[in-house]
């Protein structure tokens, strides 16, 4: 009995340690990533890259490698194949980040494969998505869940849009996104992203001449005041 109780304490002892050691690695990549969106414009792309590679590969390899460490020493069993995703915060730091190296497209492709991640999870709980083709395929066939993306996931990626003048985005995200998913619904702040990101994308305007800047941002105030999650005094 003693010794029962003996190895319960070391166990839990263990699995603190695990908790602690994989919140600190996550504060130092959330840190890094964080770092690597406050950089020269000729290193955007650059950097944009080394943020998919973290988010998608080297992260979730080093969550992994933790679980499986602390699951052989303490069971003796097989390292686990289904890798661990970063939490839903640091999805939304490589967002941000990345919409300060204006890598708009990167922002998209993130919330695209979070959503199929959701609506694969809706139909079959059990079954994981396969991690992207990022990196030209070469690490492909790691298997994951995606964190489901929430408000705060689309408000960042609206900030990104607005940085990148991505006015298209923008639109996007607010009406084919947010406004798709029954428990989200887009606040005022969301549409007057929305309004500034029209407003300040003068140049795209100009470069996409079938687009009426004027016609697109009453659409959204249109669309703003038939929402009825948005009060009238907002």
């Amino acid at each position: 009995s003693c010794k029962g109780s003996s190895d319960n304490i070391d166990i839990s002892l263990h699995q603190d340690r695990i908790k602690k050691t994989t919140f600190f690695y996550l504060l130092i990549y959330k840190a890094i990533i964080g770092m690597l969106g406050q950089t020269l414009t000729k290193q955007k792309d650059i950097k944009a890259e080394q943020i998919m590679h973290m988010l998608y590969y080297e992260i979730p390899i080093h969550l992994n490698n933790i679980r499986s460490n602390s699951t052989n020493i303490l069971t003796n069993s097989e390292p686990h194949t289904t890798m661990i995703p970063p939490p839903l915060d640091l999805y939304q730091k490589a967002i941000s980040a990345l919409g300060k190296c204006k890598q708009m497209e990167l922002v998209m492709k993130i919330l695209n494969e979070m959503e199929l991640n959701e609506r694969i999870q809706m139909i079959n709980p059990q079954e994981s998505s396969t991690m992207s083709s990022f990196d030209n395929g070469q690490h492909e066939g790691f298997a994951y869940k995606l964190p489901i993306p929430d408000e705060m996931t689309y408000q960042t990626a609206l900030t990104a849009a607005i940085r990148c003048k991505a006015y298209r985005e923008s639109i996007n995200i607010l009406l084919h996104k947010m406004k798709q998913k029954a428990k989200i619904r887009p606040s005022i702040l969301a549409y007057n992203q929305v309004l500034s990101c029209i407003s300040n994308s003068g140049q795209q305007f100009i470069q996409n001449s079938g687009d009426d800047r004027y016609n697109l941002a009453m659409q959204i105030l249109q669309e703003m005041e038939e929402d009825p999650s948005i009060e009238p005094l907002e």
